[in-house]
C-alpha cells in the first residue's frame, strides 16, 4: 500500500460551502490570469481603505524606524531580513482577510518583467488607480530603461555561505535590493517606500531569494538572533494584543508562518508545518487554505486533530509521504479562475493512511491516443451489472490495465496484466456488483497509453 495519493482537478461533483481563510502560497505575477490580477487590486484597494490598515501603518514604521532595518549598524543590518519578512506577513495576513489568497512576488530576473511595459504595471494590476491612490503627488514611477536584476546576482546571494554576508553585501547593497527602489523611482527612493504597493511585491521576491538560500544552506548561524524584530515587540494588534516576535521565531517560513514559494509551476507544501499556526496576526477558526492555479505536493505536513485544511488547485494536488493528517481535508476543483478560497468540492479526506493511485493530471493528458482518438468507450448503463468497455488495440506486444477508483483512490478492482489476443477492438467486460454505488473513476491502460473515464454506478 503506497503513502502517496493524487487528486486531479475534474469539476462537476458536488458543491462545497466552507468559510476559509487563506494561507500563503506565493508565486509569480507572470502566472496570475487576467481575473486574479483584477481582483487583487480591486480587494486590495477596499482591505486598505483607512489610514489605520497595514497599508499605512507600515509605511509609516518603514519611514520611522528606517535606521533600525536598513544598513546603518550591524543590528539593522541583522534585522533587513527578517523586517521586510515579519512586515510581508502582517500585510498578507490583513488582505488574505478581503479573499485574497497571497501577495504574488515580481520575478525579477525574467527579461519580460523588467521594463514598464510588463504585466507587474499593467492597467488591470499595479498601473491600477486603485493601486496608485497612495503614490505622493508628484512622485510618479519613472521605470525607464531596463530593470538591472540578473540571474548572476541571485546566485551570487545563494552561493554566499555567511548569512551577515549575503543578506548585507549580497542583497541589501546590491541591485538585488537597490535595484527596483531606484529603477520605479517615485516613493520607492524615499523611506516612506511601501506607500507603492510594488514594494511588498519586490520585498517578497527578496524574501524568496532569502528562502531559497536557507534551503540551499541551512539555518544562519554566526549570529544571535534573539533580539526582538523592530516594531513588532510588541506589535500592538486588535485581534491578538500585544505579541513580541524574535527573528529565530520566523527564519524558517514554511514550518513558522505557513509561507511556501512556488517554484516551476509547483508549490511544494511542508517545511513541518503544522496547520492552523501560521498566522502571527489575524488568528481564526477558519479552515487554512492554500490556494495555487498549477500543482501542489504536500509533504512533511501536519492536520493535527481538530485541525482543518483546503487545498485548492486549478491543476491537480499530490500527497506524499511525510504528510499525517488526523483532522480533516477537503480538495477543491476551481476551473473557473476564481482566486478566493471556495470552489467545487473534489474529495473530502478524513485519513491518509491507505489511499493509492487516485487520477493525476499525468493521467489526464493521456486520455487520447496519438491520433486524437479515445482510447475507449464505456458500452453499459449505470444500473447494468456488468460493465462493458470497448478498446482498439494496434500493437499486439500491449498489455492491458485496468482498474477501478474511488473519489479518494481507492482501488474498487482491477484486473492482472494479461497479453492482447488480436488487434482491433477487444472488450472489457466485468461484474460491477459489489462494487458501492457512487462516482468512480475507470482507469485503463494499454501499453503506454492511458484513459480516465467518470463512471457513474447507480
Amino acid at each position: 500500500m503506497k503513502n502517496n495519493f493524487t487528486i486531479a482537478m475534474l469539476s462537476g461533483l458536488c458543491v462545497g460551502a466552507v468559510s476559509l481563510h487563506a494561507q500563503s502560497i506565493r508565486y509569480p505575477v507572470s502566472e496570475m490570469s487576467t481575473a486574479d490580477r483584477q481582483f487583487f487590486a480591486s480587494a486590495y484597494a477596499s482591505c486598505n481603505a483607512t489610514s489605520s490598515t497595514p497599508h499605512t501603518q507600515l509605511y509609516l514604521m518603514h519611514d520611522a524606524g528606517f535606521g533600525q532595518i536598513h544598513h546603518q549598524s550591524q543590528w539593522a543590518r541583522d534585522q533587513f531580513m527578517p523586517w521586510h519578512r515579519i512586515a510581508s506577513k502582517l500585510i498578507e495576513e490583513h488582505v488574505q482577510t478581503c479573499g485574497i489568497s497571497g501577495i504574488p512576488y515580481w520575478d525579477e530576473t525574467n527579461p519580460a518583467n523588467q521594463t514598464k511595459s510588463s504585466t507587474m504595471f499593467n492597467a488591470d494590476f499595479l498601473g491600477n488607480p486603485s493601486l496608485t491612490q497612495w503614490l505622493t503627488p508628484g512622485r510618479e514611477r519613472v521605470m525607464s530603461g531596463t530593470l538591472p536584476v540578473t540571474n548572476a546576482l541571485v546566485d551570487a546571494a545563494l552561493n554566499e555561505v555567511n548569512y551577515q554576508t549575503m543578506s548585507h553585501s549580497r542583497v541589501e547593497m546590491t541591485d538585488l535590493h537597490n535595484g527596483a527602489h531606484v529603477w520605479i523611482g517615485g516613493d520607492m527612493v524615499t523611506r516612506q517606500s511601501p506607500r507603492d504597493p510594488a514594494f511588498w511585491m519586490h520585498h517578497i521576491f527578496v524574501d524568496k531569494v532569502f528562502d531559497d538560500w536557507m534551503i540551499q544552506n541551512g539555518f544562519p548561524s554566526g549570529t544571535t538572533y534573539q533580539q526582538s524584530i523592530y516594531g513588532f515587540s510588541p506589535y500592538n494588534s486588535a485581534s491578538r494584543g500585544a505579541v513580541t516576535i524574535l527573528p529565530n521565531s520566523i527564519l524558517r517560513s514554511e514550518r513558522d508562518l505557513g509561507v511556501f514559494y512556488a517554484r516551476n509551476g509547483v508549490a511544494k507544501l511542508g517545511g513541518g508545518y503544522v496547520v492552523g499556526t501560521g498566522r502571527k496576526f489575524t488568528p481564526t477558526s477558519a479552515p487554512d487554505c492554500f490556494i495555487y492555479p498549477g500543482r501542489i505536493e504536500v509533504a512533511n505536513m501536519t492536520v493535527p486533530a481538530g485541525g482543518n485544511a483546503t487545498f485548492n488547485s486549478r491543476r491537480e494536488i499530490v500527497f506524499n509521504p511525510g504528510f499525517v493528517s488526523n483532522g480533516e481535508m477537503r480538495a477543491v476543483s476551481d476551473p473557473t479562475g476564481n482566486p478566493r478560497c471556495g470552489g467545487t468540492l473534489l474529495a473530502k479526506i478524513a485519513a491518509h493512511d491507505g489511499i493509492v493511485d487516485a487520477p493525476s493530471m499525468d493521467d489526464m493528458t493521456e486520455f487520447f491516443d496519438g491520433s486524437g482518438s479515445p482510447l475507449a468507450k464505456v458500452l453499459s448503463i449505470p444500473t447494468d451489472p456488468m460493465v462493458r468497455m470497448e478498446f482498439q488495440v494496434r500493437d499486439m506486444k500491449d498489455f492491458v490495465h485496468y482498474k477501478i477508483v474511488d473519489m479518494h483512490g481507492k482501488v474498487l478492482k482491477s484486473n492482472k496484466n494479461f497479453a492482447l489476443r488480436n488487434t482491433g477492438m477487444n472488450l472489457i467486460e466485468f461484474d460491477r456488483r459489489g462494487i458501492p454505488p457512487g462516482i468512480h473513476y475507470f482507469i485503463l491502460t494499454i501499453g503506454d497509453k492511458r484513459q480516465i473515464s467518470k463512471l457513474a454506478l447507480l
